[in-house]
């Protein structure tokens, strides 16, 4: 196994305010239990991100089970028709950005 970290960033418009912020924030703790997973909003643009810890046998593994925690999140705040517009992963063994 090998841990991953996994970015994931929203398209433009989702979401506008802290509010929104905080409901992610909660969901994803309810999906993942307290992991202190990076969460950011960008105002102005309305894009959520969320960076993850995962472990997996190789990227792919990795990604698809960050972006299954992430829609989830979505999901449980209202925000099933978000679109994701980015996603990035690298193994925390040698930090080389690995494209996703």
């Amino acid at each position: 196994m090998t841990e991953w970290m996994v970015t994931i960033d929203t398209s433009d418009g989702v979401a506008q305010g802290e509010e929104v912020l905080l409901a992610f924030m909660a969901a994803l703790d309810a999906i993942r239990g307290v992991t202190g997973t990076g969460t950011s909003l960008d105002i102005e643009a309305g894009v959520l991100s969320a960076t993850f810890a995962v472990s997996a046998v190789d990227v792919q593994r990795g990604v698809d089970q960050a972006v299954s925690i992430f829609s989830a999140a979505l999901e449980r705040v209202g925000l099933e028709q978000a679109r994701i517009a980015h996603v990035d992963a690298e193994s925390t063994d040698d930090r080389a950005p690995i494209p996703a």
